[in-house]
């Protein structure tokens, strides 16, 4: 998949008296930003300016296109006169840009799914926003009072919204397995069109969410910016309690963000707590970590690092460990843990083999979604659901 990116904040120009530009520099690149679109013809985007429920088309058809070999665009847009007395009274300013022909966005959990399952699918590309406010004045300036942008992922009901930074920073941006693994679990839900819910390991993830009733512990390692956490916490739609973890240095502003947004959810009792996995293969936790077991222990995009997988592997067999001092009597506590990854390096075949190593068995076999991409070989993403008995 590939991402619409902004390099840095939109800037506005006032040209002339109620005349107002918006200037943006784009990229489009792959999740880590390892590699930039390159595809056989020039592909068109569009770029829109939304002011409550109203939208206005800020670019022509084919005025704003990527081409071949691009790196970087640079689009101005002049605002039309009604955005333009809305930003000006105070109002927020969203400016949206995506792909001209909507067989090629990633901004709806069906597109995204049926790309991951569909082999005759094309690669997509995920669009972007960014909000713009403030009053407007003649000095010109970069208008977003926030560095972040963020993603929206529609699903039948509602919209999956998450923040990101923007810039080049690869560690608070969302990533593929987060974003397919969150579709796969809306479909087998049955919040999305799919025959997903089918395969034995997501059908099993939500059999034992069911069955965990309304004390539903959930925790994510490694959130980066929380998508598959977030999303897991929006598809059950009723109460439980979700804790976010990373370690400081990924907990940027665009993770409290996001944090922000998902607790107007009345459901969701969410909380962040920082989680060194070095740390954590001791059994050394948080207040929040020690305070109850959990039910589900979910990460996605965590084993791309081979020197990080024994923490976190360690990190994983700790947590088992503590659960079990969370029962009573002479029953046993079964950990179970939900992996999402893009297979990048053949070093990570190492964490199958420490969690092996560890006691961890594989519940049900794997399931594998492929990963379509334009202009480049097709790559995929995994789903592993893991227990160990404690």
């Amino acid at each position: 998949m590939h991402y619409l990116r902004l390099l840095r904040r939109p800037r506005h120009v006032a040209s002339s008296p109620g005349v107002l530009h918006v200037e943006l520099v784009l990229t489009i690149t792959t999740d880590l930003g390892d590699s930039f679109l390159c595809p056989s013809d020039a592909i068109s985007l569009r770029a829109s300016a939304e002011v409550g429920s109203a939208s206005y088309a800020l670019s022509p058809p084919a005025q704003l296109q990527w081409a071949p070999g691009q790196r970087v665009v640079k689009p101005r847009f002049m605002l039309p006169p009604a955005a333009v007395k809305a930003w000006a009274s105070g109002q927020v300013l969203h400016i949206c840009i995506k792909t001209a022909h909507d067989g090629l966005s990633a901004e709806s959990l069906d597109s995204i799914l049926e790309s991951a399952t569909d082999p005759n699918a094309s690669g997509l590309i995920m669009p972007l926003r960014v909000a713009l406010q403030g009053v407007a004045d003649e000095s010109g300036g970069e208008y977003s009072t926030r560095r972040l942008c963020w993603r929206r992922l529609r699903g039948a009901q509602a919209c999956l919204d998450i923040d990101e930074e923007i810039g080049e920073s690869i560690a608070r941006h969302v990533w593929d397995a987060g974003v397919v693994a969150v579709a796969a679990l809306a479909g087998a839900h049955g919040l999305v069109k799919s025959t997903t819910g089918q395969h034995p390991l997501l059908r099993t993830v939500m059999q034992m969410l069911d069955a965990a009733g309304p004390g539903l512990n959930l925790l994510e390692l490694g959130c980066g910016v929380g998508i598959l956490g977030l999303g897991l916490g929006a598809i059950v739609s009723r109460p439980c309690t979700l804790l976010m973890t990373d370690v400081d240095e990924a907990a940027g502003a665009c993770t409290l963000s996001n944090l922000a947004r998902a607790e107007q959810s009345p459901a969701v009792k969410l909380s962040y707590e920082m989680l060194d996995w070095e740390v954590a293969k001791r059994g050394q936790f948080g207040p929040q970590v020690r305070h109850r077991p959990w039910h589900l222990i979910m990460l996605s995009d965590c084993t791309y690092n081979a020197d990080a997988l024994p923490a976190l592997v360690g990190t994983l067999t700790a947590l088992s460990a503590a659960n079990s001092r969370h029962t009573h009597g002479d029953h046993g506590f079964i950990t179970r843990v939900l992996v999402a990854m893009k297979p990048r390096h053949a070093s990570e075949i190492a964490f199958f083999h420490l969690m092996e190593a560890q006691g961890w068995t594989a519940l049900v076999e794997r399931q594998l979604f492929q990963l379509p991409e334009i202009g480049r070989e097709s790559g995929s993403v995994e789903m592993h659901l893991f227990e160990k008995e404690s």
